[in-house]
């Protein structure tokens, strides 16, 4: 009856619904446990540094443009997948 047309309409719909949230879970975890590891590589290899060459590379501001190149990353990488998962659903 009419419960029975509801659910066969409403299936589909919550299908796609959970594959989405699925997949954007996967993907940001995934985004975020690869930058956190160039961000942890980064870090270290500062901590290599002498002194007198941090202060050197803090004052060329080489801080600022890894944290905007890897931000250019995750955009991109975030755009390549929001196109991919257009095509999933």
């Amino acid at each position: 009856m009419w419960w029975t047309a509801l659910l066969s309409m409403a299936a589909p719909i919550v299908k796609r619904v959970l594959v989405a949230l699925g997949f954007g879970v996967t993907t940001y975890v995934g985004l975020d446990l690869a930058f956190a590891g160039v961000r942890n590589a980064v870090v270290s290899s500062y901590g290599g540094l002498t002194a007198e060459a941090l202060q050197i590379v803090s004052m060329t501001g080489i801080g600022q443009a890894i944290g905007i190149i890897l931000g250019a990353y995750t955009a991109k990488l975030s755009l390549i997948a929001l196109s991919h998962f257009g095509k999933l659903l």
